[in-house]
């Protein structure tokens, strides 16, 4: 068992030359996590979070939604998995999902 687990983990720390999380590997993955984010977390603190009345500094795109998402997910499941816990971020379809169509959850405007 040892030895499959010392072989997960040089995988994860790219090599063998490692007893621990290289502090370096820390870093950059939490560079890496800051970079694909920070364009959703400043458009979303600028025109969600407080409401802001002025356009967003720059309009977001599927691209950036997809990069994002996809990098918490890279750093989430790599650091789940060095904790022993294999891909801890899975997608799952969340039951009764159909519910979205029968309540209507965006609310009508009344007429003047």
């Amino acid at each position: 068992m040892q030895p499959v687990a010392n072989r997960n983990f040089n995988r994860l720390v790219r090599g063998k030359r490692h007893a621990e999380v290289p502090r370096q590997m820390v870093l950059d993955d939490e560079r890496h996590l800051r970079d694909r984010t920070q364009r959703i977390v400043d458009w979303t603190n600028t025109y969600i979070t407080h409401h802001g009345t002025n356009r967003p500094p720059t309009r977001l795109t599927f691209r950036d939604l997809r990069l994002a998402t996809a990098a918490v997910i890279r750093v989430a499941n790599k650091y789940a998995e060095l904790l022993n816990e294999p891909k801890a971020v899975m997608p799952t379809i969340l039951a009764p999902w159909q519910a979205i169509f029968e309540v209507p959850w965006i609310a009508r405007r009344r007429r003047k």
